[in-house]
This record gives C-alpha cells, structure tokens and sequence, in this order.
C-alpha cells in the first residue's frame, strides 16, 4: 500500500518465494536484511528512501536494482550505501552528487559497467564523479588520488589471467596505478595467476579476499604495507617471499593461506596484525623481525611448521593463541620484557623447550601451556599470583618443585597429568583446590594442605600415588 512509508528490519527476511518489482512511492526507510533471501530479480527505489539498511536486498536471485533519483548517503561513513548484493547485480539509472563516493564494497560487486555511464556518455561511473574511471577493455575501475594517482577499486571480470597495467591514460594524459583498493577482486574464485607491476606500494583491505584458486607466487618490489583480509582464504597462494619494504602485515592478512611458503618475514615490519598467519600450515619460518613489540592474537595459530626458536627481544606481549598448535614451535626462552601472555597462547605447543618464563609475568591464563609435553619448567616467576583453568595440563616434563607463595589460586586441571612436578607444599593462601587440579600427578608429595583451604572438589588428587598427606584443614 502507498500508505507505508518504512519497511522494518528482516520485514521480509527469508520470504523466498516474494518477487516484488517495485516499492511504495512514500517508502522513506528500508531497514536491515529487510528482503534478505527473496525471489526478487530487479528492484526499483523510489526517489523518496533517504534510508537502506545492512544487506536489505542480499539474494541469490536480484540482477537489476535500480535507484530513481538519489542513492542513500551514510552521515556516518560519508559515503553513499548500497548494501550488499549478489556478484550479478547491475546498477541503472543514478544521479549522484559531486562530492560524494560510493562505498567501494558496492562497487566491486557491479558486473555491467555500460550501464552507469551518464546521461551524456562520459567515462564516469557516476555522473560529475570526475575522480572514477573505467576500462571497458581490461574491466577495471580506477579511482583518481592524489598526485595523479590511481587506486584500482574493482575488476569486475571473470579471467583466470588478470595483467593489471602499470599505467592508465586519462584524456592522453598517463597515471600510475599506485595500490589495490578494499575488495577490488574479492571472491574472484576464477582467479589464478595475476602480475601486478612495479608501482604498486599497497595492496588494500581484502583485496583478493576469498579468491581461492589464486596462484600467485611473488609481490611487487614496491609494496609496504599489505591490509587487513588482503588474502585471507586464498588456500592457494603459494609466495615465497614478500617485498623487503613491508612494514606493516594488517590483521588476517594471511589468514587461511594454508599453501603459502613464506620463510623469512622482511627486516622492516614492524607490526603483524591478528589472525595474519593463521593456519599456513606450510610456513617455516625461524625468526621474526627484530623490530616486533607484541605478537596479537591467533597470530600463527596452526601454524604446525613454524620452527621459531627465538623471538625477538622487544616482544612485550603474546596474545591469546597466537601460537596454538604450532606442533614444531622450539622456543627455548621469552624475551626478558614479556609481561603477559594469553589464553592458549602455547597450547599444543609439543615441542616447546622452555624451561623459565620471564620475572614480569603475574599471570599463567587458562590453557596457556596445555599439552606442553616437552615443557621443562623447573620454576615460575615469584610474581605470579594466578594459575587458569588447564594452564599446564598435559605438561608430563614439568620439573616444578615449588609455587611461587604469591599465588592465591589455581584453577580446574591446572596441573592433570604432570607427571614430573615434585611439590611438597602449596601457596598459603590458596583456600580451594579444584577439580582434578592435579590428576594423575604422580610424583606429586604433599604432606600438608594449607589451612586456609576450605574445598577440595572432585578428583584434586586422583591418582597422585606419591601424596603424603597426614591431615586435612579443619574448615575443609
């Protein structure tokens, strides 16, 4: 009815057999995932929406959406919003203003460029917007920056062979292509071999994201600086190396590269984001930039044939499983300034030869160490004052003959199955051992628990065939 005036959020979420062609001219707002997963083949948006929300039109079945007069503009982002839609979706019929972009995810998605051309034939891809440029022979769309500059922001073809050119000419007039922009071939699962030139200096957030079958094997010499998602999942990526010049590796970079063969990182970076290296299973790498200060989060979690022995000395901070089920992981000793380590940061570690930890740690969190097996710690730092949940279980060549008296608790199977460790006493404020904290530990001498202890839980001891107990606190 031409009543409504606003479509709410998942409206229509879901309603597969709905083949709307057209909205009420008074519609004003269309909320989020509004027809998400309809029937609907082409759409047109009335003239009166100032409003589109996250992923309203994303089907499998939409070919044409078309926008009547202006597209709606983000005051957030300062940029027009298209949602996202399906890789065959075509844009007709727009009149936008000159000091607007569109959202370059929305671009990388268009497949028919003829027909955003204006009214007047001009190689723009929106009307007055002189800074964008298309090659209709090579399917590119550049965007214009600074210092006659050129960003590649889309390809919208589907070669297996892409050659993306050093220049491009405007009006005679020759542009570098400088860098890769957000997305510009993400999910160009047809990809498989791309050359890229020599002026290329940044490869931008997710720009070959999810294209599975690429198989490049070097990068340009210029580029420094590889963005967040810039090849996540491209299973079959097979660099050797990267450029020297790279400083900076953005989070989940790399993430998923499961046939990258990097064995050396580049003397200058000097940051590796979250996530970047995660799962490339076939890295052997066995040293990282000196100039590294924090390892974060999942950083080379699966990474089972990295073979680090060494990091380097200004490492302060390893996130949570930033080494998880790196099975050929040798460490030998952390940089004296590391003051935390995370959740699982070494868990599954087998061949971990640490046999101290830095002074500054307070802290061991839950799963820091499990399953450690070749761990020969024969102390912990007196600071410390909190043991997780599983922090060393599995750890049979703990050495352990003391806890530091700082310690005021230990979680559940803390210990399990340390066969080695060789206590005879407990922190004295510790007041609750937990469950099966030291199963299986069957060296383990105790001859006293502390008295401030008030709980023992399930299996704390079990099996611990060495204990030596005399007497149990009264409050237990």
């Amino acid at each position: 009815p031409n009543a409504i005036t606003k479509i709410p959020d998942s409206a229509f979420f879901n309603c597969t057999k709905l083949k709307l062609t057209k909205l009420p001219d008074n519609v004003t707002e269309i909320g989020d995932v509004a027809f998400y997963n309809t029937n609907i083949e082409s759409i047109d948006i009335p003239a009166s929406v100032t409003k589109l929300g996250e992923r309203s039109f994303e089907t499998k079945t939409i070919k044409e959406f078309k926008v009547s007069n202006n597209i709606p503009w983000n005051e957030d982002t300062k940029k027009y919003v298209c949602g996202r839609y399906s890789n065959k979706v075509r844009l007709v019929t727009i009149n936008a203003q000159a000091d607007k972009e569109l959202e370059t995810p929305c671009l990388s998605k268009v497949t028919d460029v003829n027909e955003m051309k204006n009214s007047a034939g001009k190689n723009f891809v929106f009307e007055n917007a002189e800074n964008l440029f298309y090659d209709s022979t090579n399917k590119f769309i550049f965007e214009c920056i600074e210092n006659s500059k050129l960003v590649l922001v889309a390809y919208y073809g589907d070669q297996e062979f892409v050659n993306v050119p050093q220049k491009f000419s405007i009006d005679s007039q020759e542009y570098d292509v400088t860098s890769i922009g957000k997305y510009a071939f993400k999910n160009k699962e047809n990809l498989k071999f791309l050359n890229l030139p020599n002026s290329i200096t940044e490869i931008g957030e997710g720009a070959f994201q999810h294209c599975t079958n690429l198989q490049s094997t070097s990068l340009p010499y210029g580029v420094n600086k590889i963005g967040i998602a810039a090849f996540r999942y491209c299973a079959d990526l097979k660099l050797t190396n990267l450029p020297s010049g790279v400083t900076e590796i953005g989070e989940s970079a790399f993430d998923g590269c499961t046939k990258l063969q990097l064995r050396k990182l580049p003397n200058n970076i000097t940051k590796i984001g979250a996530f970047s290296f995660r799962y490339c299973q076939n890295i052997k790498l066995t040293e990282l930039p000196k100039d590294i200060t924090k390892i974060p989060a999942f950083t080379f979690q699966y990474c089972k044939n990295l073979k680090l022995t060494k990091l380097p000395n200004n490492v302060t901070e390893i996130g949570r499983s930033a080494f998880e089920g790196c099975t050929n992981l040798g460490l030998a000793e952390l940089p004296d300034g590391v003051t935390e380590i995370g959740e699982s940061t070494f868990n599954g570690c087998t061949n971990l030869q640490l046999t101290e930890l830095p002074n500054a740690i307070t802290k061991i969190p839950k799963y820091a160490f499990k399953d450690c097996n070749s761990l020969q710690l024969t102390k912990l730092p007196d600071g410390v004052t909190e043991i997780g949940e599983s922090a060393f279980n599995g750890c049979t060549n703990l050495q352990l003959k003391k806890l530091p008296d700082n310690i005021t608790e230990i979680g559940a199977f803390s210990f399990a199955h340390c066969e080695n460790i060789e206590l005879t006493e407990l922190p004295k404020d510790i007041t609750k051992i937990p469950a099966f904290a030291f199963q299986n530990c069957t060296n383990l001498k105790l001859i006293k628990i502390p008295d401030g202890v008030t709980e023992i839980r399930r299996g704390a001891f079990q099996d611990c065939t060495q204990l030596k107990l005399t007497n149990l606190p009264g409050e237990v």
